[in-house]
């Protein structure tokens, strides 16, 4: 199954995998980690995420899998509704300095 995913379609590779994804052992854990992956590398981002958080909180999973779950989740980037979180709390409000730049009005340096 490792060489399909470079060759199948999701759909193809869903149905070579059956209902090993569903199986809540270590196999199932690694037909998970081949659908996330394709997921991602067919460009389903969403997908990829939702599989590799889910393999990254999966008790059964094998700790290797965990670990590829928390690589690819660092590699993959931000949901938007993440982006637009991150930059708020980076954001002045409206009139006030930047922190860097009020302490340096604050000592006159």
């Amino acid at each position: 199954a490792y060489f399909s995913v470079d060759t199948q379609s999701m759909a193809d590779l869903e149905a070579t995998l059956g209902s090993l994804v569903e199986d809540e052992g270590p196999l199932g854990a690694l037909a998970r980690e081949l659908i996330a992956a394709k997921a991602f590398e067919s460009g389903d981002i969403a997908r990829a995420r939702t599989e590799f958080n889910r393999l990254r909180f999966d008790a059964a999973a094998p700790e290797g899998v965990k670990r590829r779950a928390e690589i690819a989740l660092a590699a993959i980037p931000p949901a938007p509704a993440e982006e637009a979180a991150a930059s708020d709390t980076e954001t002045p409000v409206e009139g006030e300095a930047p922190a860097e730049t009020a302490d340096i009005e604050e000592t006159g340096q």
